[in-house]
């Protein structure tokens, strides 16, 4: 039960963190907005998509 309680735990912890960094992305209008979200630009598309490395 233990284990069950941790791993919950830490998958809500992980989404917590990682939810606000996606969140700004969508929501990016422009080229500008998007870049000061951390995204790259897609002209063809006219959205924002995430950095790939």
């Amino acid at each position: 039960m233990k284990r069950l309680l941790l791993a919950f735990i830490t998958l809500a912890a992980a989404t917590a963190l990682t939810a606000p960094a996606g969140a700004g992305l969508k929501d990016a209008k422009n080229k500008v907005e998007c870049e000061k979200a951390g995204g790259v630009w897609v002209e063809k598309d006219n959205k924002c998509g995430a950095k790939t490395e």
